[in-house]
C-alpha cells in the first residue's frame, strides 16, 4: 500500500498517510481544505513505513496526521 506526503498549500504543513490511491485520497481531503493540496511523494511501503515517518516527524505534529516540516 502506498505511503503518501501531501502539501497544504504554499505552507509547511503535510500530511503523512497512506492509501491505495493518493491522488484520490489528496481530492477527498481537499473537500476540506481551503489551501490547494498537492502530493509530494509516494513510496512503496506497508502502514509500517507510515508509522515509522509518524514516529520520526512526531515533534512537528501540528495534529493528527499532519506536521510542520
Amino acid at each position: 500500500m502506498p505511503v503518501y506526503i501531501i502539501r497544504e498549500g504554499a505552507t509547511d504543513r503535510v500530511k503523512i498517510g497512506w492509501a491505495d490511491d493518493p491522488a484520490a485520497r489528496c481530492r477527498q481531503l481537499q473537500t476540506s481544505h481551503s489551501e490547494p493540496l498537492c502530493v509530494l511523494r509516494v513510496v512503496s511501503g506497508a502502514r509500517s513505513l507510515e508509522r515509522w515517518l509518524q514516529d520520526r516527524f512526531a515533534p512537528q505534529r501540528v495534529r493528527g496526521e499532519w506536521y510542520r516540516f
